[in-house]
Formats: C-alpha cells, sequence, structure tokens
C-alpha cells in the first residue's frame, strides 16, 4: 500500500508566512534602529572633531566662510552668513575624516559672524528614528523628524519652525539673504541644544542671533567695541565677565556713544543688581538714569562726572577711589551715595559735590533740576564750569548734593527731593549703568 506523507495545510502555511514577516520586521527594525544609533555616533564625533579644528584653527586666522551661504542682515547690515562646511573649508582647517552627514551625504550645516570669528554647527540626529524608506533616496530630508543639536559658540544658528535650515528654504535661497530684524515669518535661533528663542525681528535681535548673543564678552562696552552693528540695538544682552558663567544683562548702546551695563536698578519698589558678577576695575564711568514720580512718562539721565566724598572732615571710605566714575569702585556701588548734616561751606577743606553731564538725547528728557544754583557758585565749584574732559566742556552741568539726600540707596532708593534742590519730586524707577 502506497503511504502519504502529511503535508501544511494552508491555515498552517500562512501561519508560518506571517511569523517569518513579524520577526523579519522585528529584525529590520532592530537593524534600522542600531543604524540610526551608529550614525547618531557618527555625527557626533564629526561635530565635536571639527568643531576643535576650527577653534585650533582660528586662534591665527579668520574661519572659513561658508560654502553655499544666505547672508543674514539687521536693517540691511551684515551680521553673519549661513551655510556649510563644504570640502574647501574642511581642507583649509585639516580635516580629512569625512565632514558630511552619513545618511544624507551633505555637508553639516555652518554659521560664522561677520567677522570670521564665532562659529556654530549644526548636525541632525535621528535619535533613533524609523525610516523605512532609506533616506537617500527621498527626495527631500525630513528634518521635521530630526533633533537639532549645536556645536561651537553660542550664536543662533537659524532654522524655521520644521528644522530646516534658513539655506535651503527657496525664496531665501533665491534671495540670498534673510534680514531678521524685517522679516515676518517666525525663525528659530538655537544658541544651545536647550536654549532655542522663536520669534521674528526684534524678538531674535536681543534675544539670539549670532554675535547680538554676546558670546564671551565682559560687558556691554566689549560687545559694542567687538560688535559695531549693537550700536543703537538697546536690549538683552549675554555677557560672561569672569569667562566662567554667562548671564544675561541689559545694554543700553545708544546713550553717549552706547555700551552701557546695567548694573542696579530699581523699578515698582523690586530691586535688582548684577554687581556681584561685574569686574568694574576696567570701567571708568557711571550713569543714572530716572523718573519723576509726576511724570513715569518721561525719563532723565545724569553721568557722574566727578565726585567728592569727604565730608564733615571724614572721607567716605567706599567712595575714595571714585575720582571720576567708577573705576576702583568694585562691590560699592550698593552703598547709599549720601551725605552727613554737617554744613559744607562751615567746614574748611571738606568736598562732597558730584559733577554731573545732563544726558538729554534719545529717550531722556531735559531735567531742570540738574542745573539747580545751589552752592554753585562757591569758589571751589565756580571753575568746574570750564573744565574739559574728553574735550568737551562742561558749562553748567554740575549737581550739588544737599545733606541727607540720597541719589542711590542700597535697595534702589532714590531721592526724595529734585536732585539736590528741596522742591520738586523724587526720582523713582532708577537704573545704574557703567562704562
Amino acid at each position: 500500500m502506497r503511504k502519504f506523507s502529511q503535508a501544511f495545510t494552508l491555515v498552517e502555511l500562512i501561519v508560518v508566512i506571517t511569523i517569518l514577516a513579524i520577526l523579519g520586521t522585528i529584525s529590520f527594525i532592530s537593524y534600522q534602529g542600531f543604524s540610526s544609533s551608529a550614525r547618531d555616533s557618527n555625527r557626533i564625533t564629526q561635530a565635536s572633531s571639527i568643531t576643535r579644528a576650527l577653534e585650533s584653527y582660528r586662534i591665527n586666522k579668520t574661519v572659513p566662510v561658508p560654502e553655499n551661504n544666505v547672508r543674514v542682515e539687521i536693517n540691511g547690515i551684515l551680521v553673519g552668513y549661513q551655510g556649510y562646511l563644504g570640502q574647501n573649508g574642511l581642507n583649509a582647517i585639516g580635516y580629512s575624516k569625512g565632514g558630511k552627514d552619513p545618511k544624507d551625504n551633505t555637508y553639516f550645516t555652518y554659521y560664522t559672524t561677520e567677522n570670521l570669528y564665532n562659529f556654530q554647527i549644526l548636525v541632525y540626529l535621528e535619535k533613533g528614528g524609523i525610516a523605512f524608506v532609506p533616506q537617500t533616496y527621498a527626495d527631500t530630508i525630513d528634518y521635521s523628524k530630526r533633533i537639532a543639536k549645536v556645536y561651537g559658540d553660542k550664536l543662533g544658528i537659524l532654522t524655521d519652525t520644521n528644522n530646516i535650515p534658513i539655506q535651503e528654504i527657496t525664496s531665501i535661497k533665491t534671495s540670498g539673504e534673510l534680514d531678521v530684524a524685517t522679516n515676518v515669518t517666525t525663525y528659530k535661533a538655537s544658541l544651545t541644544d536647550t536654549e532655542i528663542i522663536s520669534g521674528t525681528g526684534t524678538k531674535l535681535i536681543s534675544g539670539a542671533v549670532s554675535k547680538l548673543a554676546g558670546n564671551d564678552y565682559k560687558s556691554c562696552k566689549d560687545i559694542l567695541e567687538h560688535i559695531p552693528l549693537s550700536n543703537g540695538l538697546d536690549g538683552i544682552y549675554t555677557i560672561t565677565p569672569d569667562k566662567t558663567g554667562a548671564f544675561q544683562v541689559y545694554c543700553d548702546m545708544t546713550t553717549d556713544g552706547g555700551g552701557w551695563t546695567r548694573v542696579s536698578y530699581s523699578v515698582g519698589g523690586n530691586y535688582t543688581d548684577v554687581i556681584p558678577k561685574i569686574d568694574t576695575t576696567s570701567l571708568n564711568e557711571m550713569y543714572y538714569s530716572y523718573v519723576r514720580s509726576n511724570n513715569y512718562s518721561q525719563k532723565y539721565a545724569f553721568k557722574f562726572l566727578r565726585l567728592w566724598t569727604k565730608q564733615c572732615g571724614v572721607e567716605h571710605g567706599s567712595l575714595t577711589s571714585l575720582p571720576i566714575g567708577v573705576k576702583d569702585y568694585v562691590g560699592h556701588i550698593l552703598q547709599t551715595v549720601s551725605w552727613g548734616t554737617c554744613d559744607r561751606i562751615s567746614t574748611s577743606g571738606d568736598e562732597n559735590d558730584i559733577l554731573v553731564a545732563k544726558i538729554i538725547e534719545g529717550a531722556y528728557g531735559d531735567d531742570s533740576c540738574l542745573n539747580g544754583s545751589l552752592r554753585k557758585n562757591a569758589p571751589r565749584n565756580f571753575s568746574w564750569g570750564q573744565v574739559l574732559l574728553n574735550g568737551r566742556t562742561l558749562g553748567s552741568f554740575k549737581h550739588r548734593i544737599s545733606n541727607n539726600t540720597i541719589l542711590f540707596g542700597p535697595r534702589g532708593e532714590g531721592s526724595s527731593r529734585c536732585a539736590g534742590n528741596s522742591s520738586g519730586p523724587g526720582a523713582n524707577n532708577i537704573s545704574l549703568f557703567v562704562r
């Protein structure tokens, strides 16, 4: 009798095929996950190595100009270039280990400041994301599914809200430029991996955008000297006075030539100071802005030009080293600037007057209080009207601090008098700037 071997039924075959398909899918996903992790490691390694190479290269030279770049401008003024660190740039810095994304086969996005010193590199990590269609066969790279990671200086490399770098956006690529100040489209500026500012126009200008982030500058004056573009752009900047930690300060880039760092201020009774973080030994000037309690819409300001601190035969130790401005004034700005109760004229040899120059420009008004005649014609004061400081005649810009008058107290208190006169509303909302 003929014997027949038992075969798989149709149902069993379907089950086996299904199991094999599932196992194959799991294997494929595992492989894809492993591959994306490996590619991310490659990107991180390359970006770190390229950053080190650029940092070494810029010690004696300017960094390479980004290839296929677009100009980044603010009100028509160039602030930087954004494009790619292409083969020419890689050759220049001596990097020979690739320089391209391992998946996309594209050069990394690269931003430099206008002076070709500061730079930032942008790479796109997959973070284990699964793509069943190899990206090399796709028409475009889907950056929205990638994680942006930046290296180099804290600048603010620019992308749109879908993570597309600006040099790949058709309209910007066609025009060859992006004016951050006038654009109405929301862009993201990545200062670090976690510090990302999103917005248009002035929000990006004050909070990010390349050099305006104040990378590694010790003061607002330092920013202004290295970045002429910042002239006239008041706002929040980042400084690193001690080169170990960055923090944000308000910079006045307009008044009297700009470059003023706000070190103390009092608004609505809330007092803030950053003086402990500021090294004032390199600063020589100080100015004080305020409003009057009867008119909060008008601001006033004056610059300290000369301060004599001897009162009743006793020198004020915290202010002794303040002949002009704030040089050698470390840690003492918070102490109350006020005088004793003795009569200055009856005390021979005492001098406790402040010579100031009114600041009447921009948002500041002409405060008549600062032309007060109190003690103005005293012999030791009279010649001050002809004093020249940096080529400027001071004229009547002088000011006598009356007894018990507080200009700026340890918690932001202002004078209850009209800048040394017994009449007039007191000062409020005070800010103290140094330069």
